[in-house]
């Protein structure tokens, strides 16, 4: 999928998103389960920049008796890097993240009628990471470097949510990866209560 597609799918998203917001209030309850539905942006939201990505994500959560809550998540992120075989040519080469994720959020604020929350979250990441899908030659016999390899990592990011729709930022730190140990996801979420 080319860059302007996936720049174009995210605001699709984004507008659907925004108009189903109000079918599902968030309450909170000790022991209330929820899963949510979630699309995000990695380093850069410019359709023109070759090392921006887009991927997707599912959770699943509960809530404790201090409204904080444990999610247990999945998530599929592509994005491109540019592979450079000389000063006048590079090939961008697709990275692909398969991962899993349990994550703590911690309630910093809400409003008195529970309608707004503002949370930060922490949690750990294990997953694969796939470079050029496992193929370690491009065309012209230009050989790439980065290799594919699992994942470890952690994620600290910040959040807000009103009623079941929650715009997020993550800082992603994953020290295994062959490609760069660092992202960062600007993401936008439907959860849905039980």
């Amino acid at each position: 999928m080319r860059q302007s597609h996936k720049a174009k799918a995210f605001s699709i998203l984004v507008l659907f998103t925004i108009g189903v917001s109000n079918l599902n209030a968030q309450v909170h309850i000790k022991s209330q389960r929820f899963f949510e539905v979630s699309a995000h942006v990695t380093d850069g939201i410019n359709p023109k920049f070759d090392q921006s990505g887009l991927g997707f994500g599912i959770g699943f959560g509960v809530y404790n008796k201090k409204e904080n809550s444990w999610v247990l998540g999945l998530d599929y992120l592509r994005k491109n890097i540019n592979v450079v075989a000389n000063p006048k040519l590079s090939y961008p080469v697709p990275v692909e993240q398969f991962t899993s994720s349990y994550t703590y959020i911690y309630k910093f604020y809400r409003n008195r009628n529970r309608s707004m929350y503002i949370n930060f979250r922490t949690g750990g990441i294990f997953g694969y990471e796939s470079v050029n899908q496992n193929e370690r030659f491009l065309a012209e016999n230009v050989k790439i470097t980065n290799v594919s390899r699992f994942l470890v990592g952690a994620s600290l990011g910040a959040e807000i949510e009103v009623n079941n729709l929650i715009i997020s930022a993550r800082q992603l730190w994953t020290p295994t990866s062959d490609v760069k140990p660092f992202y960062v996801q600007l993401g936008i979420a439907i959860r849905f209560n039980k």
